[in-house]
């Protein structure tokens, strides 16, 4: 079974994968790290601008995502135990399709961008790009929050009871 997480930034997407992986032995593929491994293999040039520039945003989508996919599509014909998908851009990127289940996780949007790191600007602009907390969970087959105590053990028991 492939299982995506998808969340707006800083939600906590990688901490629960960790989680999960350490706690219950799934596979884990990060396809926030593995864009950037690609990027830099094809020598596609990115840099924090393009989340201020809709057509240089545009452009890195079409080269990076395709090959994202069929990357994660290599790794997912490799795995013998549960594996999730990491990605903030689950929907928009096609990494869905490979998944039997979705969970989006969401928080508040203030705790997200403490979490960053990043300014209030410059976290505004880069969620700008993901899909809002109403609309993931309207996409996704369950929601967790990520301040939720136990949260790993939640998500796997929802697993088993889903499968």
């Amino acid at each position: 079974m492939i299982v995506g997480v998808t969340g707006r930034m800083a939600v906590g997407k990688s901490w629960l994968c960790r989680q999960l992986v350490d706690s219950f032995g799934c596979a884990h593929y990060n396809a926030d790290a593995r864009a950037k491994v690609i990027m830099a293999e094809q020598n596609i040039i990115t840099d924090e601008g393009i989340f201020h520039d809709g057509a240089a945003y545009e452009k890195m989508k079409k080269q990076v995502w395709p090959l994202v996919l069929a990357d994660a599509q290599k790794w997912s014909k490799k795995l013998s135990v549960t594996g999730f998908i990491e990605s903030s851009v689950l929907f928009e990127s096609g990494l869905s399709s490979l998944c039997d289940r979705t969970i989006a996780l969401t928080a508040d949007a203030h705790l997200c961008q403490s979490r960053s790191k990043l300014s209030e600007s410059a976290y505004a602009s880069r969620v700008a790009w993901q899909l809002t907390n109403v609309k993931l969970k309207n996409l996704c087959d369950a929601n967790f929050e990520s301040e939720e105590i136990a949260l790993a053990e939640k998500v796997y028991a929802w697993l088993t009871t889903a499968i």
